[in-house]
């Protein structure tokens, strides 16, 4: 996060994020559940800045079910 004003560069870290879970997920390798956290801290965080896109909402409704349910 080496520039936080950066909207392309804070997407790019949430949407690896995403995909860093995905992998763990699909392999079984570990607990993706830290990656899924990772992206939904990051994507909050870019909403409530004011820079999200509004497409990104629905990542956002997505990530949080999956952190909320790793939580049970």
């Amino acid at each position: 996060m080496a520039d936080p004003t950066n909207a392309g560069w804070q997407r790019d870290l949430w949407v690896s994020y995403w995909r860093m879970a995905m992998m763990v997920e699909q392999s079984g390798s570990g607990d993706a559940q830290d990656w899924w956290r990772k992206a939904y801290e990051q994507l909050s965080r870019m909403k409530h800045r004011g820079i999200m896109l509004p497409t990104d909402e629905q990542y956002l409704v997505q990530l949080r079910e999956k952190v909320e349910s790793g939580r049970q």
